[in-house]
């Protein structure tokens, strides 16, 4: 397992800072894992528990609806309603108008 430090720190250091995130590199270079395993760790090291963190594998074919940026938003709101903070985590690689949707660039 490559712990990828460098950029766990950038993570932590803009972790609360307003704006979203967005990973970006080659095919199969371990962006979802840095997300979904790396920094999740970090955050469950810090006090944060799991129903603070959504995670969204939009090519997973049981999350197909939420492809929809209307159902995604959807999701997302209701999921988020009562709590202070929720770290959303959506994996849309293979879906570039949806990351649009959402101001991410490639």
């Amino acid at each position: 397992m490559v712990k990828r430090e460098k950029y766990l720190e950038r993570l932590i250091k803009v972790k609360d800072n307003g704006f979203p995130k967005v990973i970006t590199g080659l095919r199969r270079c371990g962006k979802p894992y840095l997300l979904t395993e790396i920094y999740k760790n970090y955050l469950h090291s810090i006090g944060i528990d799991d129903d603070h963190i959504l995670i969204l594998e939009l090519d997973d074919d049981r999350n197909y609806s939420y492809r929809d940026p209307v159902i995604l938003e959807t999701y997302v709101r209701e999921y988020c309603a009562g709590k202070d903070r929720v770290y959303v985590f959506v994996n849309c690689h293979t879906h570039a108008e949806l990351a649009h949707s959402f101001g991410c660039g490639f």
